[in-house]
């Protein structure tokens, strides 16, 4: 019995058993693998209408699929969707339904549904086949599917496909869309390719307005997330010293005081900027500027900039850093001798703002012993000339004689502003105001450092409600914003500002009976009409606009039966839509002067030029049935 045994295991071992490697295992898993996921893509519903089919039936057949299997799945998971879809809609077009009406029902759906079932990960392994997406750019091509893009995008702020998207979306063009975008911040490209076409195009901006209006709407983008804020600042820093610095300069000023003016910088809620990133952008432009070579005036001016009320010492230490090297004569000045510094340091909106308000603020008082000390600053900085760029180092010797002679021009400056801010410190009221007063105040106007603190002193006046029923009482309003037509006159630049003085004024409830308070109101809405007069057009129409639905009916119609005495064609679109829209609020039968509103009526209506709305066109139509 063993000998049998051993035989067959002798047997047994003398044959040959093939057994298959690993490599070849893993092929056969690999294939089947294959095999499988391709039957599964034929399967899917309406799987024969999908753009890569002809993919999973290649490689299906050359994985070991039959063609009867092919026919089977595709025919069994047909269901023919797009066609029933097809048939409903021809359906509603029976029924007479509006073919656009038709279209945006269908696309809403197709939105909806997108958006619900959307899968960042499917969607990205669009980049893994070798087919290119041609249908993205239909997409960029219309609005909806846009804002599509724009709206998945905030949710899936990871996905490859959508930032793929939003970036060809800023290619083709659609950068004034993006730019209302807060999610254009979190794309670097889109974002810098955004900057510099904003800063290209505030370049090219002809008027103020203009220029603001580009920048508001870029501001918000730029003060999303702290780098796209501080980004923006150090490539605008570092180009001042470019040509055509100064107009950089400007686009930063600007976009600094829409920040301002918003009060962003003092926002903790998450919303705005902080103001300790306020502070780094300012530690940036003082870095590319060099400050640090002048370890006094870098300590003083930031001190200034981080207190709520500037130290008398830190601007005495600022005063004696340049007036103590500032000679009325150059001529023996010699190579190592030490310049006074740079100019540009003092010309920081935030110190001089500072410093204006210490000086024209009736509220504050400065010390008689350090009064001229501010005075000559802001003379300083507001009149000097210095040949010296902004980037200048302390090593580089420029031309001197731009400094020759220029004491007495600083002295005779600084001696005017500290005229007028006597006069603001006093406060006066009444009578004591119209006379020798205003005319000192009208006279050293034309200095624009002297007329932005006068602007700053009717703002604290009629922006507080006991001062301006004092104002309107004693009939000093008048002087005041006879002041302010003067400035708004003079000083172009200022209109922006001059506007925010009377907004401030005007929102403010005085303390008076509602006859006065309605007269008073009526008084600066004309002024507003004067400021329209002057040429400072579409942002007084858009204040009166917002304050169109809450404002008494009166002062509405008031503004436009005045705007309308002054005014002549031709009329941009700009600004017809929203007069008509403001006539549309108004009893224009109330008015004093209806006539004015018929004429203007009559004459949009007789030109088809304009191009206005239906709507627009009804109100004017019915404007005219009234009459």
């Amino acid at each position: 019995m063993n000998n049998n045994y051993e035989g067959r295991e002798a047997d047994e071992g003398s044959a040959s058993v093939s057994l298959p490697s690993s490599n070849q295992t893993e092929r056969v898993s690999s294939e089947r693998s294959g095999l499988t996921e391709a039957g599964n893509a034929l399967q899917q519903i309406d799987g024969i209408l999908e753009l890569d089919v002809f993919d999973h039936l290649k490689r299906f057949i050359q994985l070991g699929g039959t063609p009867h299997q092919v026919i089977s799945y595709l025919s069994e998971s047909y269901r023919g969707y797009p066609e029933m879809c097809r048939l409903l809609v021809h359906w509603l077009m029976l029924t007479g339904t509006n073919a656009e009406e038709i279209t945006d029902m269908v696309e809403d759906r197709i939105k909806e549904s997108i958006i619900n079932r959307f899968d960042a990960n499917k969607v990205d392994k669009i980049f893994e086949s070798d087919l290119w997406p041609g249908w993205l750019v239909d997409m960029i091509e219309k609005p909806k599917w846009r804002h599509l893009l724009y709206q998945l995008s905030e949710k899936n702020r990871d996905c490859l496909f959508l930032n793929f998207g939003i970036q060809r979306i800023s290619l083709t063009g659609y950068d004034d869309e993006i730019a209302s975008l807060p999610l254009a911040a979190t794309y670097f490209s889109v974002y810098n390719r955004l900057m510099m076409n904003t800063i290209r195009k505030a370049l090219e901006a002809e008027s103020e307005s203009e220029l603001t209006e580009r920048l508001t709407r870029f501001s918000k983008l730029c003060d999303h997330a702290e780098h796209t804020f501080l980004y923006t600042h150090a490539i605008l820093y570092s180009l001042f010293d470019r040509p055509g610095g100064h107009r950089v300069k400007r686009i930063a000023q600007q976009l600094d005081e829409i920040r301002r003016s918003r009060g962003w910088e003092e926002d903790d809620d998450g919303s705005g900027m902080s103001s300790e990133i306020a502070q780094i952008a300012q530690g940036i432009k003082f870095h590319l500027l060099n400050i640090h070579d002048y370890s006094v005036v870098h300590s003083s001016i930031q001190a200034i900039l981080l207190s709520e009320t500037p130290s008398s010492a830190d601007v005495r230490k600022l005063y004696q850093a340049y007036s103590e090297k500032l000679s009325s004569s150059f001529s023996n000045y010699s190579l190592e001798s030490a310049l006074p510094p740079p100019v540009e340091y003092l010309r920081d909106q935030n110190l001089l703002r500072k410093l204006v308000v210490e000086l024209f603020d009736p509220i504050k008082q400065v010390s008689p012993d350090f009064v001229y000390y501010y005075c000559w600053i802001l003379a300083y900085a507001s009149c000097s000339k210095d040949p010296r760029s902004v980037t200048f180092r302390s090593s580089e010797v420029p031309d001197i004689s731009f400094f020759n002679g220029m004491n007495d021009t600083v002295d005779a400056v600084a001696s005017s502003i500290n005229v007028v801010q006597a006069i603001c410190q006093k406060n006066y009221f009444g009578f004591e105001l119209a006379g020798s007063p205003s005319d000192q105040i009208l006279e050293f106007l034309p200095h624009p450092v002297i007329s932005i603190g006068v602007l700053h002193w009717i703002r604290v006046n009629i922006s507080d409600p006991d001062r301006l029923a004092t104002s309107w009482n004693t009939k000093s309003l008048s002087t005041q914003l006879a002041i302010w037509r003067e400035i708004v006159a003079t000083h172009p630049l200022q209109r922006f500002e001059a506007l925010q003085v009377l907004i401030s004024g005007f929102e403010t409830d005085p303390s008076l009976g509602p006859l006065d308070a309605l007269n008073l109101k009526k008084l600066m809405v004309e002024t507003l009409v004067y400021l329209v007069e002057c040429g400072y057009v579409m942002p007084v129409i858009s204040q009166i606009e917002k304050w169109a639905p809450t404002i008494d009916p009166s002062l509405t119609r008031h503004f436009l039966t005045c705007l309308l005495d002054i005014i002549s064609p031709p009329f941009s679109r700009a600004f017809l839509i929203p007069i008509i829209y403001l006539i549309a609020r108004v009893r224009v039968h109330s008015s004093e002067q209806p006539d004015v509103f018929l004429s203007f009526s009559e004459h949009i209506l007789s030109n088809e030029s304009y191009s206005l709305p239906e709507e627009s066109i009804k109100i004017l139509q019915n404007l005219k049935v009234t009459q």
